[in-house]
């Protein structure tokens, strides 16, 4: 999934049940995660169905992840700051 760049925005990634998400920046910049959100199946629990992270952090070209995700993981919703687009992935 190629993101836009922006100084705050969301993207949606899809994740398929894969249990880590990995962000690509590109030499010399990073990828600041504002907010995480791993979105699961729709149970007939809606609260059940969500884990957030709170972000603050950066990806750089030297850590791309893992971020692990709870199980059952469908898409991750990223609240994100890049000075340049970038690719981001489920595994």
């Amino acid at each position: 999934m190629l993101a836009p760049a922006a100084a705050d925005d969301y993207v949606s990634i899809p994740c398929d049940g894969r249990s880590s998400l990995f962000v690509a920046a590109h030499f010399g910049r990073k990828v600041t995660a504002i907010e995480i959100w791993a979105v699961g199946d729709s149970p007939a629990d809606p609260a059940r169905s969500r884990a957030t992270f709170v972000g603050g952090f950066a990806f750089d070209p030297d850590r791309p992840g893992p971020i692990r995700l709870p199980p059952n993981t469908r898409t991750v919703n990223l609240r994100y700051q890049a000075d340049h687009a970038f690719t981001g992935w489920c595994s």
